[in-house]
Formats: structure tokens, C-alpha cells, sequence
């Protein structure tokens, strides 16, 4: 399943915007999640909107595909590199301390000082090694909505 739609706008609600709560039993398993490509054209911008509600990401609006795995099932989700970024920080906040994560911060898009066609490679790579590290990270951790929420 591949949540949002095409037209480029998130369905996906802000984890700022979000109900804050913690699950008492959480019974995911181990999670996996790596970038996937389900864009036949291999193209990860989305196209531009004029009506979106997400006014500051309408330029760098970077959609990239997460295949994750838990509890034998896959889906498929498609996120924003913002979206990331926010994952990393209520990750940090709620379940994981950083020194024992090992994940490096993802730095702001405008800070990744690359020609278009490269930052989107650098991001790519970057979150990668992002996804991967994560995976290895014990998933049973995870209690907060939010982060789960992200995973949906």
C-alpha cells in the first residue's frame, strides 16, 4: 500500500500536528525500512502545487518511497525529506538517545551545498545510511504514536 497521493500534497499530517501519547504495549517487532523506487521515471520531485497547504516545502519538496518490514508484512510509504527530518527529532525526543541511536541529525535541505541533481543524490545517500542504521536499532522501543504513526 502507498499512503499520500500523487498530485505531490502529503496526506500525511505534520508529527508536530499530532496527538502526543505513548502506547502502553507495542508489539511490532523488529522494523526494517529502506528507500525503495516506485516511480517508473525514477524522478523523486514531486511536481509543483499551487493549492498545497505545505507553503514552505513547495520548492524542496523531495518525495522519496519507504519499503518497511515488520511482523512478516511490507508496505510501502512515501514520504518527504522534511518528513524525515521531523521522524529524527520525535525519535530523539521520545524513544532513543542519540549516543546510543548513532543516527547522525539530518541537516536542513537549504544546508546540504550541492547542485540540484546532487543534493538529491546526497539526500538519497544520506537517508540510506539513515534507514539502515535504524533497522538495527531495536524496534520493540518504540512506543511512541507519533514515530509509529510516521511508519503507517
Amino acid at each position: 500500500m502507498i499512503l499520500g497521493n500523487t498530485d505531490g500534497v502529503s496526506r500525511f499530517p505534520k508529527l508536530d500536528q499530532c496527538a502526543h501519547f505513548h502506547y502502553e504495549n507495542v508489539e511490532i517487532g523488529e522494523i526494517t525500512a529502506k528507500l525503495c523506487d516506485k516511480r517508473p521515471d525514477n524522478n523523486k520531485m514531486a511536481p509543483p502545487s499551487t493549492d498545497s497547504p505545505d507553503k514552505e516545502n513547495e520548492v524542496t519538496q523531495l518525495w522519496f518511497y519507504v519499503e518497511v518490514t515488520s511482523n512478516d508484512r511490507m508496505w510501502t510509504i512515501r514520504r518527504n525529506y522534511e518528513n524525515f527530518r521531523m521522524l529524527d527529532k520525535q525519535l530523539h525526543r521520545c524513544v532513543y538517545d542519540r549516543k546510543f541511536s548513532v543516527l547522525q541529525e539530518l541537516p536542513a535541505v537549504e544546508n546540504v551545498i550541492e547542485d540540484e541533481v546532487a543534493k538529491q543524490d546526497r539526500l538519497q545517500d544520506m537517508l540510506n545510511n539513515y534507514l539502515n542504521r535504524f533497522s538495527n536499532l531495536p524496534g520493540e522501543l518504540i512506543s511512541c504514536g507519533p514515530v509509529l504513526n510516521w511508519f503507517e
